[in-house]
């Protein structure tokens, strides 16, 4: 999305994500990664919009990319007679050790301290993943305070909760012309990825992701 408005900037882009995690439900299986897919995963639907000009949002200013390798198998989905399975490898809570230097060296890249932002926008996997976050990043609790709500509200749903993370901080009034920020998603690979991008209130800014909005079906 942000390369297709970089070269139409009049354009804009519907960025939907659609997340059903309840088709793992397997009542029957009760092994720990099924437990956990049952009482943390939730469904949900979000969409936010990419415009090339203009706009009130995250003007996205650098991309980025990191797999953890040999990590393939960490979170995957088996396929059985009775349906999809979740699987889950007990190293997966401790990922954070591996994913924070991700967020670091980009942020370096783009000669900022990854521990002196305005904003983080940050996949709520659970309470560990954002406590483990915050230590390695040296930041207090509360500047995950939209992911906390996420999680205890709707729980990990999935790719959805960097945009409802990010309709929470557009509903907070905390976002502020030139405020810097990281929005980031974890998931299976180990991935990570990664935006920067500074805050903009109208202006001229490109690429700047706007009118995010979140809901959980009935």
């Amino acid at each position: 999305a942000h390369d297709f408005t970089r070269a139409y900037p009049g354009s804009n882009v519907l960025i939907v994500a659609c997340e059903f995690c309840s088709l793992l439900y397997q009542p029957t299986d009760l092994g720990v990664g099924s437990l956990l897919s049952n009482g943390l995963f939730g469904d949900a639907v979000a969409a936010v919009v990419v415009r090339g000009e203009g706009g009130t949002g995250l003007s996205l200013e650098r991309n980025g990319s990191h797999l953890v390798p040999d990590t393939e198998e960490w979170i995957s989905y088996a396929v059985r007679e009775t349906g999809f399975h979740f699987q889950l490898d007990k190293r997966v809570p401790g990922t954070m050790s591996m994913l924070a230097p991700a967020l670091t060296a980009l942020s370096a890249q783009h000669s900022w301290n990854v521990g002196e932002l305005d904003f983080y926008i940050i996949h709520a996997g659970g309470p560990r993943i954002l406590d483990d976050l915050c230590t390695h990043l040296e930041l207090p609790s509360e500047m995950f305070a939209q992911s906390r709500a996420t999680l205890t509200e709707r729980g990990n749903i999935a790719s959805c909760v960097v945009l409802d993370a990010l309709d929470r901080y557009f509903a907070s009034g905390k976002a502020t012309e030139g405020a810097r920020g990281m929005l980031a998603g974890f998931g299976p690979g180990i991935t990570a990825e990664i935006s920067l991008g500074t805050w903009a209130t109208g202006g001229g800014r490109p690429a700047a992701l706007t009118g995010a909005e979140a809901r959980r079906p009935a």
